[in-house]
C-alpha cells in the first residue's frame, strides 16, 4: 500500500539557545543565546554516560519530537514501526581525530576502548534508537544537505510502508577543527564562530497515521529534492534552470522562502534565482538566523517553516514578514553550500488534507 500524503506531527530542538519550542522561539525573536548547555535539564542522560556531545544533542531532540508527537509511550509492537533517519554533515569528525591523536600520543593502553563506537558516524543515530526504545531502521546520512535526504528517505519508507512514522534530524557540534577548515571559505566567519550548533528533529508520518492517532500536525510534505550544482548545463544563463527547481506545481503556490546559503559562487546564483521566482521576493535568509550550523541549521529551517505554517503565535517577534502572515499556504525550505542544493516545499496541512 502506498501511503502519498505525508505529514509533519512533531518538533523538537536543542542548541545554544536552549531547548524545546519555547526557548526556540524566544531565539528567534531576540537572537540570543546561552553560554552552556546542561544536557541533564533536559532527559535522563544515564543511558548515554559514553555517549558524546554529537549524541547527546540528537538523543535530547529526537525525546523532545516525540513527546510533541505524543509517540512517546508506545509499546514494542508499535516501536517497531517507528524509525530514525539522521543527517549530519561532520558527523564525529573532530572526536575521531582527537581520539587518534591520543592513541599514537600516548599508546593503545592510555585509550579506552569503550569510546571507539563515538567515532563511527552512525553512533548518534544509534543512541536515539537505543535510549529511546526505537526498533525501526536506523540510518544515518552525511553530506552538505543531509537533512533533505534524510527526509526523502525517509518518506520512501512510509510510503512503501516499511514504517508509520519516522524520526527525522539533523546534528553537527562545532569544534576546532571545523572552525578552522571553514574559515578559508566561508565569507562571513561570525557566521560559524557565533552558533554552536546542536540538533533539532521532527516526527514524519503518514496522513491515515496521524489521523488515526488524532494529533495536531503542522504541515504536509509535498516533495523534496537534492541534486549536484557542479552537474548543471554550463551553457544556461541560470544554473538552476535546468532543474526545475519551482515546477509548474509549486511555483504558483509558493508563498515564502526560507533560503540557507554561502554568500559567494553558487549561493549568489541561488539567492537571485529564488529573488527572481517566487512571490513579491519573499525570501527569508536563515543564514542570518542560523548560521552555518550545516546539518543542524537544516533542521531548524525546516521546524521554522512547520511552525510558520501551522499559525505560531510564538513567531510574532520576528522581522521578517512571514511571522505576521496567518493565511501562509506554503513554504519552500532550500539549502545550498558548494557543490550541493536541496530544497522541499511544505503545505499548511489543513488546506491540503481536506480535499
Amino acid at each position: 500500500m502506498m501511503r502519498d500524503k505525508i505529514v509533519i506531527s512533531g518538533i523538537g530542538m536543542i542548541g545554544d539557545f536552549g531547548a524545546g519550542k519555547k526557548d526556540f522561539c524566544t531565539f528567534l525573536s531576540v537572537r540570543k543565546s546561552i553560554s552552556d548547555l546542561c544536557f541533564d535539564d533536559y532527559m535522563d542522560t544515564s543511558p548515554l554516560r559514553r555517549a558524546d556531545e554529537l549524541s547527546y544533542c540528537a538523543t535530547i531532540a529526537a525525546k523532545l519530537a516525540l513527546q510533541d508527537a505524543k509517540l512517546d509511550h508506545l509499546n514494542a509492537v508499535c516501536n517497531k514501526r517507528i524509525g530514525v533517519v539522521l543527517g549530519t554533515t561532520h558527523g564525529s569528525l573532530a572526536y575521531s581525530i582527537d581520539y587518534n591523536k591520543e592513541l599514537i600520543m600516548n599508546g593503545p593502553a592510555m585509550v579506552s576502548p569503550m569510546l571507539f563506537s563515538n567515532s563511527v558516524l552512525n553512533a548518534p543515530s544509534s543512541y536515539v534508537s537505543a535510549a529511546l526504545n526505537i526498533q525501526g531502521a536506523s540510518i544515518t546520512i552525511s553530506g552538505y544537505t543531509p537533512v533533505f535526504q534524510a527526509l526523502k528517505y525517509a518518506m520512501d519508507l512510509i510510503r512503501q510502508d516499511i514504517l508509520d512514522c519516522c524520526l527525522v534530524g539533523g546534528v553537527d557540534v562545532y569544534n576546532e577543527i571545523i572552525l578552522d577548515g571553514y574559515s578559508n571559505c566561508i565569507k562571513d566567519t561570525s557566521m560559524l564562530k557565533n552558533r554552536y550548533g546542536g540538533s533539532g528533529f521532527v516526527v514524519v508520518e503518514s496522513a491515515e497515521s496521524q489521523k488515526k492517532r488524532g494529533v495536531v500536525g503542522y504541515a504536509e510534505i509535498q516533495g523534496t529534492q537534492t541534486f549536484c550544482v557542479s552537474s548543471q548545463n554550463k551553457k544556461s544563463d541560470n544554473i538552476f534552470n535546468s532543474q526545475h527547481l519551482l515546477d509548474s506545481r509549486c511555483s504558483p503556490g509558493v508563498d515564502y522562502v526560507l533560503a540557507s546559503y554561502n554568500q559567494d559562487g553558487a549561493g549568489v546564483k541561488f539567492e537571485k534565482y529564488l529573488l527572481e521566482n517566487t512571490k513579491e521576493n519573499n525570501v527569508v535568509n536563515c543564514t542570518k538566523i542560523f548560521g552555518h550550523t550545516f546539518a543542524a541549521s537544516e533542521s531548524f529551517q525546516i521546524i521554522f517553516g512547520a511552525m510558520a505554517l501551522q499559525g505560531s503565535n510564538d513567531l510574532s517577534g520576528l522581522d521578517a514578514s512571514i511571522a505576521r502572515n496567518k493565511n501562509l499556504d506554503s513554504l519552500m525550505i532550500s539549502k545550498s553550500f558548494k557543490a550541493s542544493a536541496s530544497y522541499s516545499i511544505m503545505t499548511k496541512m489543513e488546506r491540503r488534507l481536506e480535499k
